[in-house]
């Protein structure tokens, strides 16, 4: 994998980590660092023009790159006022993200912690 492969195969994984913290593990203060972050980067690396790269060096599978684009529309369809900690901790537009994102780190071979 080249570089800047390898940059959009990190970024997209790091992505994937903020969508699932490991609720009861990690402490309120980095759910919220990872919402900030999360907010501001799952549009761009969820989305599908920046997964082609990774689709036509193999790195990413047909199966993976849509359910990578639907967690993406997931994500966008959860309401503002649910961009909290509480709402991550306990929403059920929050638990289905989270089990979408640890689905897709498991298939591409990134070990999840519990959700």
């Amino acid at each position: 994998m080249n570089i800047e492969l390898s940059k959009k195969y990190n970024l997209l994984v790091d992505t994937l980590i903020m969508a699932c913290p490991t609720i009861g593990i990690i402490s309120d203060d980095d759910i919220g660092d990872y919402l900030e972050e999360l907010e501001g980067d799952y549009y761009t690396f969820f989305d599908h023009i920046n997964l082609v790269d990774l689709h036509n060096a193999g790195v990413l599978n047909d199966l993976q790159m849509k359910n990578i684009v639907s967690l993406k529309q997931m994500i966008g369809n959860i309401p503002t006022s649910l961009w909290q900690i509480e709402a991550v901790k306990t929403d059920v537009y929050w638990t289905e993200v989270r089990q979408s994102a640890n689905e897709i780190l498991n298939s591409i071979g990134i070990s999840r912690r519990k959700l």
